[in-house]
């Protein structure tokens, strides 16, 4: 993948992102011809138009060489690493809009956006209302800055021929819902087999840490847990059309 354009600095580390398959140009040939489904005509596009980083996994020297590079990038990284750093930048090479955006505490998602040589932080209302509306179209009459944000994320999404950015943005949005689901389960599902291992007491009643449950509880809590579970999967599946390699520790916060 060879970039133009911007400094040497830049190019070279998005040549080593893209090399260690953190970086992915989904508007080119080659992606296309890999992914797009060869039932349907593959289109005619520009190459590079967007660029997706994973940056789940930049840390250390990379990430002090990324925010070298992109001092602004801070407003969505620490400058050591945290598990709510940003998970995924989007970059439209064209309009020069760029989305930050990753899981922060209880695993919300938090998106900033590049605007005006700055990144504006969005209150999670607004990114909940902007993917529950299914990205409707913003009135431009509108001149709020909350409105001003939800139409800067509808340009950056109507730019976007594949639909690979609101995928993103709403894949991400809701694995951050179903991991904090889980995570709010009570006891464990290691929890559960343990019981079931001890067996009930003469009363069929079992016990997890003082709390008497009845083997209808064991089953409707172990089926809680797979449901969000496979709720957790099912995001994650899409969001590794972009990224295949990325699982469920690289998102999840534990900053419960």
């Amino acid at each position: 993948m060879n970039f133009v354009g911007g400094t040497s600095a830049v190019r070279t580390l998005f040549e080593e992102l893209a090399k260690d398959n953190l970086l992915v140009s989904p508007y080119t040939d080659k992606w296309i011809k890999t992914n797009f489904k060869k039932s349907k005509p593959i289109p005619n596009v520009d190459n590079g138009e967007i660029i997706f980083i994973n940056a789940s996994r930049i840390y250390g020297d990379r990430l002090t060489k990324l925010l070298k590079i992109f001092p602004k990038f801070s407003s969505g990284f620490a400058t050591e690493y945290t598990t709510t750093n940003t998970d995924f930048i989007s970059i439209n090479l064209k309009t020069q809009q760029i989305i930050l955006m990753g899981l922060g505490r209880s695993d919300r998602i938090h998106v900033h956006i590049y605007r005006d040589g700055e990144f504006d932080y969005l209150d999670y209302d607004e990114v909940e209302e902007f993917v529950n509306d299914d990205f409707e179209t913003i009135s431009e009459s509108d001149k709020t800055a909350k409105s001003r944000n939800l139409q800067y994320l509808q340009k950056f999404c109507e730019s976007d021929r594949f639909r690979l950015v609101p995928d993103l943005f709403e894949s991400l949005y809701y694995f951050g819902v179903s991991s904090f689901e889980f995570a709010s389960l009570p006891h464990s599902m290691m929890d559960i087999d343990e019981a079931r291992g001890n067996g009930p007491n003469e009363d069929g009643i079992f016990e997890i840490d003082g709390e008497e449950l009845s083997e209808e509880d064991l089953d409707e809590l172990e089926s809680s847990y797979e449901e969000a579970a496979n709720d957790c999967k099912s995001h994650i599946r899409k969001i590794q059309l972009l990224f295949p390699k990325i699982d469920e520790g690289d998102l999840i916060t534990g900053a419960y």
